[in-house]
């Protein structure tokens, strides 16, 4: 029996959404994404990585269509036929991974820009200047990567990038990633409030002392260890032991 594959709304126009297109046989289905989910879900290794995406998370407009400009949404009898589910979040998944991402020019240039910020930012954190041992300006990093005509991928995992892009600047700009190692002991009085700074900066190991004193250590690079120094010392009023340990 033939059936509609789709009905009719009013017309949808999302100045943020990024149209994912999906063919199978004669049929043909389109879905309006958020630009961080499409990100999320290409550089996903395994469907764990995603399992916390909610379809909200995943879509601007919680609906499959036929037609998105038109607004026209497909059936559940059509997208169960396509997709062997109704399940939309499923589906939605399906077809960013296997469809065609229509992103436009302005919307490839945002996310450019932030993935750009997010490299700077990550080489900022963890290298120093290797000659000077100081803080490298972000003028500089990005002048490094355009210099090495180094492409940034939309999709490919950041933490990928950021060890392809190390690699390629570091003969034109001397990066030091070593890491420093302290040994805290912080008083009773302040032992408690600063579990939450020891912990934001991945304390190896937590020890009270008979006194009630909290001894700890971190391993951190240059740039976190000023970041450290700083939130501890306002914390405890500059009253915290702190040493550098090999």
């Amino acid at each position: 029996m033939a059936f509609s594959m789709g009905e009719k709304i009013r017309k949808i126009e999302i100045k943020n959404a990024v149209k994912v297109n999906y063919k199978k046989a004669e049929y043909s289905f389109e879905i309006l994404a958020k630009p961080n989910a499409i990100e999320k879900i290409k550089s996903a290794e395994t469907d764990k990585d995603i399992s916390g995406l909610k379809l909200e998370d995943i879509l601007v407009v919680s609906e499959i269509y036929l037609n998105a400009d038109a607004g026209n949404i497909a059936k559940k009898e059509g997208l169960t036929r396509t997709f062997g589910t109704e399940n939309k979040r499923e589906i939605a998944i399906i077809m960013i991974k296997e469809g065609i991402v229509e992103i436009t020019v302005e919307q490839k240039r945002k996310i450019m820009n932030q993935k750009l910020a997010q490299l700077v930012t990550a080489i900022q954190r963890n290298a120093v200047d290797s000659v000077t041992k100081t803080i490298i300006p972000t003028e500089r990093i990005e002048l490094a990567i355009d210099q090495v005509n180094f492409k940034i991928d939309l999709y490919q995992p950041l933490e990928k990038q950021i060890q392809v892009v190390v690699k390629k600047i570091q003969p034109i700009l001397p990066l030091s990633f070593e890491k420093i190692k302290l040994l805290i002991v912080i008083s009773p009085e302040y032992a408690p409030r600063s579990y939450g700074i020891l912990k934001k900066f991945q304390s190896q190991k937590f020890e009270y002392r008979n006194d009630g004193s909290l001894e700890a250590t971190v391993e951190l690079t240059a740039n976190q260890k000023i970041e450290f120094l700083s939130q501890i010392n306002k914390l405890t009023k500059g009253s915290a032991n702190i040493t550098e340990i090999s």
